[in-house]
């Protein structure tokens, strides 16, 4: 009898789940003034789910070869409400179900299908799920495209990011520009020579900006509000044969000119025999870590495939640049893994 055991280790993220009487709500976190990008966790609630019994998200039929679904996550949608409208990307936990081919589903904000997949479906599987995170198009959407053959999909929101890049205790240029604007000839305008005199007073003293200092400052502005939360991805679905080492089997190349974070998801299949015990773990180092994100595929006394995947929330509190790797490892250097997806979502501070 062959069995498959998978053991997770935590994700890097906490969902907490608040059911109430009359639908699903969402539960927001207490967002702080600042030019982060803040996240916040929601009670998990379904957008979509395309079965005949249930219809939620306003389809009844499993996507179909090459099909693609537009699901919008603003506002109301599917069981999901009070989405705030300036969400720009979000996080499900995606589920495919019934797939007549063997398939894989993209997850992508829209425009041109990217070269990647999200999670990898086959004819007799249980119900394959996956955590993905993704931007959304201007107008509030993400699309799920399928590959081949006919499945059923099922959406859950368990958070999303919202546009917060920028320090709102500050006027921008346009803002100072239109006040200056509507001074000009007040009666409560001062004279140059009024001007002149107050900034000479303050010459020398703690409380002024020199210009050297005014100019640093507005350069790091500049660099901030020009810096908007980005998605990078990788994929390989050729095989890499595992060994009882660490070896990097994906990687994807980050910058961050001021710190931020790293949302990084994976999966892949795994190919194992009887014994074969396969680790995959997501991070900055090239060696294997029980840490966040980490998940275990054991294959007992049988012989098969199996889904691996998971999700690490990686911080920087200060400029950073390099790479973030999937590391795996075999217990006896059989097995190996292949249709591997490495993607994060990259927020700047």
């Amino acid at each position: 009898m062959n069995m498959v055991r998978t053991r997770w280790a935590a994700i890097g993220a906490v969902i907490a789940i608040t059911l109430g009487a009359g639908g699903v709500g969402l539960v927001e976190a207490t967002k702080g003034t600042g030019d982060r990008t803040v996240f916040t966790s929601v009670a998990s609630c379904r957008l979509v789910d395309t079965r005949p019994a249930n219809g939620i998200g306003g389809r009844v039929t499993p996507l179909g070869p090459t099909d693609t679904h537009t699901v919008s996550a603003r506002g109301t949608s599917g069981e999901c409400s009070d989405i705030p409208v300036d969400v720009r990307a979000v996080a499900l936990n995606i589920t495919a179900l019934g797939a007549s081919e063997p398939t894989h589903l993209t997850v992508w904000p829209g425009g041109d299908v990217p070269n990647a997949s999200s999670l990898n479906p086959s004819p007799g599987q249980p119900p394959v799920p996956n955590a993905v995170t993704t931007p959304l198009s201007v107008d509030g959407t993400f699309d799920v495209f399928n590959f081949a053959g006919t499945v059923h999909v099922v959406i859950d929101l368990v958070g999303y990011h919202q546009d917060h890049h920028h320090d709102d205790r500050y006027h921008t240029k346009t803002e100072v520009d239109g006040l200056l604007a509507d001074k000009v000839d007040a009666g409560d305008v001062y004279a140059r020579s009024d001007v002149d005199q107050r900034l000479a007073a303050k010459a020398d003293t703690d409380s002024v900006w020199t210009k050297g200092q005014a100019d640093g400052r507005y350069a790091n502005r500049q660099v901030v509000e020009r810096t908007l939360p980005y998605a990078i991805r990788s994929s390989s679905f050729g095989g890499s044969q595992l060994s009882t080492n660490d070896r990097t089997v994906l990687s994807l190349s980050y910058e961050l000119p001021q710190g931020g974070q790293l949302v990084v998801g994976y999966s892949g299949i795994v190919y194992g025999n009887p014994g074969d015990r396969a680790n995959c773990s997501v991070g900055t180092s090239t060696s294997f870590s029980w840490a966040s994100g980490t998940s275990e595929i054991d294959f007992g006394d049988g012989v098969g495939t199996a889904t691996i995947s998971g999700t690490r929330v990686i911080d920087f509190f200060s400029a950073s640049q390099g790479a973030v790797r999937l590391v795996c490892k075999n217990s006896d250097a059989t097995a190996s893994i292949g249709n591997i997806e490495l993607n994060a979502l990259v927020l700047p501070n």
